[in-house]
């Protein structure tokens, strides 16, 4: 496919400017003639629409994305791209590019980069190796004038880049549990080192000194997890903090032993349960 140039986003047409929406019509909305400017939609018209190219990535490549809403209200989404994260601003239906943030010099290109928010922080994990986290707080964007978007600086802008948990700087997502104030990076590499490329946390108390927890890799690779505080019907594990480890071939569930915990001191591996 990328010998046959489909990932070149400079091939598409822009979304016109004078155009308020597409409205979606029996289940297809399509800002252009041809198939790759229709889209499958329900109930949802079509607003805008931005290549990568037009968000500042060359490749034409990216994964995951997230969402922040300021305390004026504006919304702020940050995208994942293939070498770095786009930045822009959700306005009356319409995407608005403000910048971007590279990855650091020192990592590999990677398609996948997954993206969690943390207050008005952005955690950006990639399978890059030598990537690290990055912690990027989005408040930098609030006086960014759109016609000049900037291209953010991992040595000058990042609150911090934490690595110290993941052996070759690479893992396949993140989470965090933002009302426990702390991250979490699953399916790092080596699959056999100490952690098994299992869960491995970090404190963000202080996102400018996010500091290693611990972790646990008895059930091996992780690709996904959700963090929550338990508010269920089972009383046992009301307000208890839980992590849902999603596996390759099963659920691992890990229950924090400190009830009403604030912050994390370790999760110890024998407080695991699989599903």
């Amino acid at each position: 496919m990328a010998q046959e140039g489909i990932y070149d986003s400079t091939q598409y047409q822009s979304f016109s400017a004078d155009t308020d929406f597409v409205p979606c019509v029996d289940g297809v909305a399509s800002y252009a003639p041809g198939a790759k400017y229709t889209f499958r939609c329900s109930n949802v018209d079509l607003y805008d629409f931005k290549s990568h190219a037009e968000l500042g990535n060359s490749s034409g490549r990216g994964a995951g994305s997230w969402g922040w809403t300021s305390s004026e209200g504006r919304e702020i989404v940050a995208i994942g791209q293939q070498d770095g994260t786009a930045f822009a601003e959700i306005k009356n239906g319409k995407l608005i590019y403000l910048g971007r943030l590279p990855q650091g010099a020192g990592a590999d290109k990677s398609m996948w980069r997954e993206i969690k928010g943390y207050k008005s922080y952005m955690v950006i994990g990639s399978e890059a190796n030598n990537h690290g986290v990055q912690i990027f707080d989005l408040r930098k964007l609030l006086d960014v004038d759109p016609s000049q978007p900037v291209l953010f600086s991992n040595e000058e802008h990042l609150t911090s880049n934490w690595a110290e948990g993941l052996p070759v700087g690479r893992s396949h997502n993140v989470a965090v549990n933002e009302e426990k104030n702390y991250g979490v990076a699953t399916g790092f590499s080596p699959r056999n080192g100490t952690l098994r490329a299992g869960l491995v946390f970090f404190d963000l108390t202080d996102p400018a000194n996010p500091k290693t927890l611990g972790g646990t890799g008895e059930d091996g690779y992780v690709h996904d997890a959700q963090c929550i505080v338990y508010r269920g019907p089972d009383t046992k594990y009301q307000e208890r903090d839980i992590c849902y480890g999603y596996d390759e071939d099963s659920l691992t569930m890990l229950v924090h032993p400190q009830e009403h915990a604030v912050n994390l001191q370790r999760w110890p591996e024998s407080t695991q349960a699989n599903a």
